[in-house]
């Protein structure tokens, strides 16, 4: 589709008419599997296109606030049991301004109390409660577009059965639950073991993994997300705790791993980042060092890789410097002064920002403060993270990785952090990544240093910045594929998927919330 935008030039003339292309979400539609064999619901995703303009454009973001999906809980006459999708009221006059996916094939009744013309095409089912009508229509699996209420009309319901009709069974617990487990109600809080489910091994230890923010059998909430899936890149490794408890048990709260999966077409590279960064307690103005984990994978086969061929693994603690304050002040940032964490000390920040700043780092933390005269605005920027050592190359004016957080979850009451102000209904689910010039490279050198084989195989310190023998205690495993040679991503990437989390370049930063199920922990 097209859309041809024009406006009253200067002196009453009119300026040319400039056509401008319309651009849709960028999504993520391959299917989310439960790791069970037990059938999902039939609701695979859905998401409403919110429209934005500028000058040079016209864009779409998918948005998701307003919808909820409740499984079986239909009281209407004729629909008992059936499952119901809520949508929003809408001023837009879209033809395909609701998208849903379907898991299998449905028979769909909406419950309305106007008669669109497009109604024409469904089968009149009769009258229900609060002055409703009803229409039935049998839909395929896979991907759906419905129009908007418009303007003027209360919204919609959806109504969802199998083919024949009939509500969808309530799932069992699948055989591999616990002892004593209990069953997983839709539009609640996940139980722990569903939780443990979504688990990687790593060393002969099972790691709790990447997992969407709402079950796809039971449509129970996990409360908090991680980003990307990294199975969009076929990177199978995201054991996410694996990193802190090689680092004594760092105490990286599980809901902080944030995951940035990115497919690079153009290197046909696929890319796994995570860092650790949460914006609900104070302990990340006290920490220096969190966790960082880089992967490659070959998405398709090319001459120097097969797809889904493993082309890096490393996994660190990245330096991202001192807590500064996220607003300059008398032309500068104040370096947060805070003294104590949870009865202990907490590191001193102004010793961390000298020594960063004699070295010429980039590496910092800025983070919202409330207080006069800062005010609590503005992104939280996680700045820093790599480490040159691995293989790493970057500018010198970049910090490397660079993350802004539009909407912490918290924000420091003062500058000396002594108390956090939660900020009402922020759950640091908008993210934004940035990279410029920065490559990775295979290095002979690095690889046989402690004369190991140049199999790509080697060990450092978990700072990723003494190498160690294939023995030593405290050493973590490395990998970069011989002469590997390689971009990351250039630019800014965001996600405007909420359901598994693909990063894509240059888009919008909406809130990926589904169903306002996200906790105050995220």
């Amino acid at each position: 589709m097209i859309i041809t935008v024009a406006s009253l030039g200067a002196c009453g003339q009119k300026p040319p008419v400039v056509v401008l292309p319309e651009v849709f979400p960028r999504v993520s539609s391959e299917p989310v599997i439960h790791p069970t064999s037990i059938a999902p619901v039939l609701m695979q995703r859905f998401y409403v296109q919110q429209q934005h303009n500028s000058d040079k454009e016209i864009e779409f973001e998918a948005t998701y606030r307003g919808l909820k999906y409740q499984p079986r809980t239909s009281n209407y006459p004729g629909y008992v049991g059936w499952d119901i999708l809520t949508v929003p009221r809408s001023d837009s006059s879209r033809a395909d301004w609701l998208v849903f996916k379907l898991h299998r094939p449905a028979k769909v009744a909406i419950a309305w109390n106007e008669k669109a013309a497009w109604l024409s095409a469904w089968t009149p089912a009769g009258d229900i409660p609060g002055g409703f009508k009803s229409y039935t229509k049998d839909f395929p699996a896979g991907e759906h577009k419905l129009p908007s209420p418009g303007r003027d009309n209360d919204a919609y319901e959806l109504l969802f059965a199998e083919t024949s009709g009939t509500p969808s069974s309530a799932p069992t617990l699948p055989t591999e639950a616990p002892a004593g487990a209990t069953l997983p109600q839709p539009n609640t809080t996940c139980p722990d073991w569903l939780h443990h489910m979504y688990s990687v091994e790593k060393g002969g230890i099972k790691y709790d993994s990447w997992h969407p923010q709402i079950d796809p059998v039971y449509w129970c909430y996990f409360k908090h997300e991680h980003g990307g899936d990294p199975s969009l890149i076929g990177y199978n490794g995201a054991a996410l705790e694996y990193v802190a408890k090689l680092f004594n048990d760092q105490a990286e709260i599980h809901e902080g791993f944030k995951n940035f999966v990115i497919r690079d077409e153009s290197t046909n590279v696929g890319w796994y980042i995570s860092v650790h960064a949460e914006t609900g307690f104070e302990h990340r103005v006290c920490t220096r060092f969190h966790t960082v984990v880089i992967a490659a994978v070959g998405l398709k086969d090319t001459a120097n890789f097969t797809k889904g061929e493993l082309l890096a693994e490393l996994g660190f603690k990245g330096d991202f410097g001192a807590s500064l304050t996220n607003q300059e002040f008398a032309g500068k940032r104040s370096v947060i002064d805070k003294k104590t964490l949870a009865g202990g000390a907490c590191l001193d920040q102004k010793a961390i920002n000298t020594e960063i700043t004699a070295a010429k780092s980039k590496a910092e933390k800025t983070i919202r403060v409330s207080a006069d005269p800062f005010g609590n605005n503005g992104y939280e920027g996680w700045n820093g993270g790599i480490q040159k050592l691995l293989g790493f190359s970057f500018p010198d004016w970049h910090g490397g990785l660079n993350i802004d957080i539009r909407n912490p979850s918290t924000a420091c009451a003062t500058l000396e952090c002594t108390a956090l102000d939660r900020n009402k209904n922020d759950h640091g689910d908008e993210r934004t990544l940035f990279m410029s010039g920065v490559r990775l490279t295979y290095d002979r050198r690095n690889d046989t240093v402690n004369g190991s084989a140049a199999d790509g195989v080697f060990y450092t310190d978990l700072y990723g910045a003494t190498f160690y023998d294939a023995d030593a205690s405290g050493r973590i495993r490395q990998f970069i594929k011989p002469n590997l040679n390689v971009s990351l991503p250039d630019g800014s990437y965001t996600t405007e998927d909420a359901w598994r989390g693909l990063y894509v370049k240059d888009g919008f930063v909406p809130r990926i919330e589904l169903e306002d199920a996200l906790g105050t922990i995220n």
